[in-house]
């Protein structure tokens, strides 16, 4: 199992909240993965309107300025049409209060990568 750090709905609603980034509605642990602790998010986004379903990472391991590589590579390649999940909230503001120089980053919001079938393999 890749849940190493358990989150609260009640905690996800407050970290998307402190960044404008709209309202959790539900959360669930996505269980695959080695590395890093994922949760499948639906959220409503700030305004209203329709919801999205996004993938919520804590980045277990990584340091911030990894992180903050990470966030701009993936912002690049889906900014070139690949279908890789690009993070809706720049690097700087995924930490809490634990992230800081050297620290670990507590986590990233990105849209869920297409399933292989859409993307002609599989």
């Amino acid at each position: 199992m890749a849940v190493f750090t358990p989150v609260a709905l009640s905690e996800l609603r407050l970290w998307l909240r402190e960044r404008g980034a709209g309202e959790a509605l539900e959360c669930s642990p996505i269980g695959e993965g080695i590395e890093n602790t994922n949760y499948r998010v639906t959220v409503l986004p700030p305004g209203g309107g329709a919801a999205g379903e996004f993938v919520f990472t804590i980045f277990e391991l990584w340091k911030m300025p990894q992180t903050e590589y990470y966030a701009a590579l993936m912002s690049h390649l889906a900014g070139c049409g690949l279908p890789v999940p690009a993070p809706v909230l720049p690097a700087e503001e995924w930490g809490g209060d634990s992230c800081g120089e050297g620290d670990s980053c507590d986590g990233g919001v990105s849209p869920p990568q297409p399933p292989p079938s859409e993307l002609g393999g599989g």
